[in-house]
């Protein structure tokens, strides 16, 4: 595209202080992503950009600009903005604040719609006024807004798709994140209102969950150990049980994982040395499955992980037929 003389040398001198103050909002930015696990994305507006915004006629001087370095921080869902904003409140001097949904839009409508935090960088020593005063636009998007965003805003307004067609189909993607990320906001609310019907695994991963969250409740477990998923825990619970016992034509492996628990719990309630803090559950549990025989093998697609302090304690494990996980190879 011919980009005006004027606009082309603006933006070549202004360039190096735009990209300081990205350099600058960069650094404070994904130290705080890269903490909480947020992506991060930033980026400089480009010759033809600035162009094509100053051709819409909604600004009356260059002052007025405040995207000329723009960022993005993706957070999984909208109850975490509060605390993006609260942290970029605290690093950089806030010029504006557009809330999502704080403007007038007919409800019909669709559109992109996320937080924007329009802001400036502190003064400190040895800074710049020449960038001191360089505002930039920080957008705090979900997990689903950003996928919106790079599948579809491109092709229907950036790009050469002009058509009615392509507009309808982006605004009612929109719609679907819209949904979405109001669905996951109320997690626990849907699943209430969701009429529950029984699968043998999940109710038998549930039992599993609830049995040893008992046990830490009641202290034969110590708090430390739980693990940092009970959904993934359970699953790898049952995982062994599935891999180590004959499963029941009838009913499955119901009752081998009941069998499971109540060989974990005496050998629990039985200890005279409490819980062996070198052990994490999963150890604990299938030593204890080998020291009251209810297991004795593995099938050869299933690789238990067997450790010296396991054999320590559980000696009756290396009796187990299996091929254990190997951390030399």
């Amino acid at each position: 595209m011919i980009v005006p003389a004027a606009v082309s040398a603006k933006h070549a001198f202004v360039r190096p202080y735009v990209d300081e103050v990205g350099k600058r909002v960069r650094d404070i930015v994904t130290g705080f992503s890269e903490a909480k696990g947020y992506p991060f994305l930033g980026r400089a507006k480009s010759l033809n950009s600035l162009a094509e915004k100053l051709e819409t006629g909604r600004y009356g001087q260059w002052s007025q600009l405040d995207d000329l370095y723009a960022c993005a921080i993706i957070v999984p869902t909208l109850s975490q903005e509060p605390e993006v904003l609260e942290f970029l409140r605290t690093r950089f001097i806030e010029v504006e604040c557009r809330l999502r949904a704080s403007s007038m839009k007919d409800p019909e409508v669709f559109r992109f719609d996320s937080t924007r935090f329009i802001g400036a960088l502190r003064e400190e020593n040895e800074m710049p006024s020449s960038i001191s005063g360089i505002r930039f636009d920080v957008q705090i998007r979900t997990a689903f807004e950003h996928a919106w965003s790079v599948t579809t805003h491109a092709l229907s307004y950036k790009g050469g798709n002009v058509g009615w067609k392509h507009r309808r189909v982006a605004a009612q993607l929109r719609a679907a994140v819209e949904q979405l990320d109001q669905v996951v906001l109320g997690y626990q609310e849907w699943a209430d209102i969701i009429r529950e019907q029984s699968w043998p695994i999940v109710d038998e991963q549930l039992r599993i969950s609830e049995r040893f969250r008992s046990w830490v409740a009641t202290g034969l477990i110590p708090s430390e150990v739980q693990p940092e998923s009970w959904v993934r825990f359970s699953e790898n619970f049952r995982a062994l049980v599935a891999a180590s016992m004959q499963r029941d034509q009838e009913v499955g492996h119901s009752k081998n994982v009941d069998i499971a628990l109540e060989a974990v719990g005496r050998c629990l309630e039985g200890s005279d040395r409490g819980y062996p803090m070198s052990l994490s559950l999963y150890q604990y549990s299938l030593g204890a499955l080998c020291e009251s025989r209810v297991v004795a093998s593995v099938n050869r697609r299933y690789s238990p992980m067997v450790t010296s302090e396991m054999e320590t304690l559980f000696p009756t494990i290396r009796a187990l037929k299996c091929k254990p996980f190997d951390f030399e190879s």
